[in-house]
Order: structure tokens, then C-alpha cells, then sequence
């Protein structure tokens, strides 16, 4: 149940309280503890919801040999790994070092031109969070230092090839001209 309706609730249920109440001390204390119950939930849902970050935001970039891409809000390249099974990230320790994993909380928000249903979320073996795209785990490379930098592009390492998505949710196998 939301905070909203959590809190609804426990409004609903004082007012009701209030108003069948006959200055028993028994339905004071009953609508006390609803109260406290109820605001205690919503304070655990408040609490967990205030713990998790925003959600990650996509959006696409062109460049020339691989045409449009998916990157990150601030223009990050995004990659897959070839290794990797839908929705199964096989990229940890070195290769998560390399490659780090596009971290998220939630289903990525996205701009027009990504397709927002096919934006979500694993969990990995390292219990984090990582952002996917039509079922591939979505990466960033490591020596990608500015907006538009696709250097990991067509790479073959820790066994297995990389490439940057499409909006379509396909790998760009075409590697970039030099």
C-alpha cells in the first residue's frame, strides 16, 4: 500500500473512531493503536522510499558507423555484452571494473526515443541493481571519458564482444570507422 493511502487510512480511521467513540476508554486506545499502526507503516514505506535514488534517464546519441545508440541523461554511451544471457548479467569483478554496470534503483525513466517498456531492472549476483534494455544488462566502458565516446565499441574482452544498444533494443554490430 502507498504512503498516500496508508495515511488515508489512518485519517479515515480516527474519524471514524472519533465518531462512534462514547468516551469509552477502549475505543480510544483501539483507535490509537490504528493510528499508530497505520502511521508506522506509512513511515516504513516513506523510509524505503526515501532510501532508493532516482531512477536512471536514457536517451540516444548518433554517431557516424553506428548510427543512433542509447546513452545516459548526461550522454554516456550504453553497451551490451554478448556473453550476457536476457536478462543475466556474466560481467562481475575485473569486467564490472572495466565495464560498470548501469546501476538503478528503478525501471529507467526515458526520453521519446527510447522505448520505455522495454527499460528494466535485474539483480545481479552482487545484489545490486543494474538497468537493462529489451532484456540485455546495459553497461558503461570504463575509458569512455566524455559524451559521445563509443572507444568500447565492437572491444572483445573477458570473452565476449561489446557493442553499444539501439533504441530498437538490438546491439550496433556495425563497428565505427576510425
Amino acid at each position: 500500500m502507498s504512503p498516500i493511502r496508508i495515511s488515508c487510512v489512518a485519517v479515515i480511521a480516527t474519524i471514524l473512531a472519533g465518531c462512534a467513540r462514547k468516551d469509552s476508554t477502549a475505543d480510544t486506545t483501539a483507535a490509537g493503536a490504528a493510528l499508530d499502526s497505520s502511521t508506522a507503516a506509512a513511515q516504513t514505506a516513506s523510509s524505503s522510499t526515501a532510501a532508493t535514488a532516482p531512477a536512471i534517464a536514457l536517451g540516444t546519441a548518433t554517431a557516424s558507423g553506428v548510427g543512433k545508440y542509447i546513452t545516459d541523461a548526461n550522454g554516456r554511451s550504453v553497451y551490451a555484452f554478448m556473453k550476457d544471457k536476457k536478462n543475466v548479467s556474466t560481467c562481475a569483478d575485473a569486467c564490472a571494473a572495466a565495464w560498470p554496470p548501469l546501476g538503478a534503483t528503478s525501471a529507467a525513466s526515458t526520453d521519446s526515443s527510447v522505448k520505455s517498456t522495454m527499460v528494466g531492472t535485474i539483480t545481479r549476483s552482487d545484489t545490486k541493481t543494474q538497468t537493462t534494455y529489451n532484456g540485455m544488462p546495459v553497461y558503461y566502458y570504463e575509458d569512455d571519458k566524455q559524451p559521445g565516446d563509443i572507444k568500447g565499441q565492437g572491444k572483445n574482452e573477458f570473452g565476449g564482444l561489446w557493442y553499444v544498444v539501439s533504441p530498437t533494443g538490438q546491439s550496433v554490430k556495425v563497428t565505427k570507422k576510425k
